[in-house]
């Protein structure tokens, strides 16, 4: 079988005409703490960065519109809309159970108010998937399915069935996520196979492009392109048609090193900024103290010191967390995205193996009878995909490896999400 006949749609690699947004981006809206064992023990955040930063760095990187689309919550995204009428629009991704083993689909959704935010949210906890995108279509809310081929909870293995019926369900899907790798050609593979047997007078499924951002530093790396969109409104009107294509790049073990890098920077200012406010409330207090008026030099240093004290009881693990990692965030960075980068990719390599395989079964499945023939086109294929190692190096250091199973820095406790 030709490798064309299984090609990820991703387009081509630049674009010069016609309008283009970033449509997966994350803001401090996503309030979660990330649930990896280290940024876990010291309340690291999913994301810091405000709307207004978004929309700047957006802008910069040449995107004509914006949207924010933190987990299951609004707020920020129609603060951007708010502050920004006139170049965009609201989003939210919203975490659905889609197995019963427990596996959950993130679907973004596009140009929506609060009132039916809040419809989606208490939904999303009460029903499956299938029910969840029904409702969604009738509706008529511009919807898609976000990064199907990478596990939102890693622990539980993506079945290559349950990939495609998930890909069946959606008209959009993004097809091009700045922080997936392998995922990536996995969701393009699959819905060109759909769409070369999709039905008389169906739609084809169309692609789209968001970066997946959790900080600036990766704002605009994947986008999506409406070739003939000049409004917001005609971009959501081609967005909902289908007739856009992604544009920009995947994720990398370099982007994500970068990524956690900024990560732990946005996280000491945040929390330095809390510690900064808390302290002066306290100083203010003792400042006015009637104990402290006439010893000047106690007025002064007495107040922020018993702030600081205070604020280190109720916070130890944030003042602790603000001294060290700036410090190690030069080997945290390297430990973790090669852990992360390393995991993801070993799992993905295995999704694609079993996806390839049941896609030449379809393909083939009249002369499915004729063994040596099919094995021969699946060995073909599987000579020009890429190897298991491609997107991320095996590690080399021994050091690495044993931190790696020492400290489980990639192990992902999901559960701990807001996703049940």
């Amino acid at each position: 079988m030709a490798n064309a006949e299984l090609s990820c749609i991703s387009g081509p690699p630049e674009f010069e005409k016609g309008a283009s947004c970033d449509m997966h981006v994350h803001s401090r809206g996503s309030k979660d703490v990330i649930p990896l064992r280290f940024t876990r023990l010291f309340s690291v955040r999913e994301s810091y960065s405000s709307p207004e930063d978004i929309y700047a760095t957006a802008r910069k990187t040449g995107r004509r519109f914006v949207t924010i689309t933190d987990h299951n919550s609004i707020e920020e995204s129609l603060r951007l809309t708010y502050i920004y009428p006139v170049d965009t629009f609201t989003g939210c991704e919203y975490a659905v159970k889609a197995t019963e083993e427990g596996q959950v689909v993130d679907v973004l959704c596009y140009d929506i108010d609060m009132e039916t935010h809040n419809e989606l949210v208490k939904m999303r906890k009460n029903v499956y998937l299938g029910e969840f995108v029904d409702y969604l279509r009738q509706k008529k809310i511009i919807h898609a399915g976000a990064h199907l081929a990478e596990a939102v909870k890693p622990k539980i293995r993506i079945k290559s069935v349950d990939l495609m019926i998930w890909i069946d369900m959606f008209g959009i899907i993004e097809t091009l996520n700045g922080d997936a790798m392998r995922a990536n050609d996995i969701a393009g593979m699959c819905i060109d196979f759909r769409n070369r047997h999709k039905k008389p007078g169906e739609r084809k499924i169309a692609g789209i492009g968001g970066s997946d951002a959790h900080t600036l530093h990766t704002i605009g790396r994947a986008y999506t392109i409406a070739p003939n969109a000049r409004t917001k409104g005609e971009f959501l009107e081609a967005l909902a048609g289908g007739e856009v294509h992604p544009g920009g790049e995947g994720g990398s073990y370099e982007v994500t090193k970068a990524d956690i890098l900024e990560g732990v920077e946005a996280y000491k200012r945040y929390e330095l900024g809390q510690m900064r406010e808390k302290i002066g409330a306290e100083k203010e207090k003792w400042q006015n103290s009637k104990y402290l008026r006439g010893m000047p030099f106690l007025r002064f240093f007495t107040p922020q010191t018993i702030g600081f004290f205070r604020y280190a009881d109720n916070n130890l693990k944030k003042v602790f967390g603000m001294a060290i990692l700036p410090a190690l965030k030069p080997i945290l960075s390297k430990l973790i995205a090669a852990n992360l980068k390393t995991k993801t990719e070993k799992d993905a390599y295995e999704l694609e193996k079993r996806c390839i395989d049941n896609l030449i079964r379809a393909e083939y499945a009249d002369a499915y009878k004729y063994y040596e023939y099919v094995e021969g086109i699946r060995n073909d294929y599987r000579e020009h995909a890429k190897p298991e190692h491609h997107y991320m190096p095996k590690v080399s250091s021994r050091m690495l490896r044993w931190l790696q199973r020492k400290f489980g820095w990639a192990d992902a406790d999901y559960d701990k999400r807001d996703y049940d």
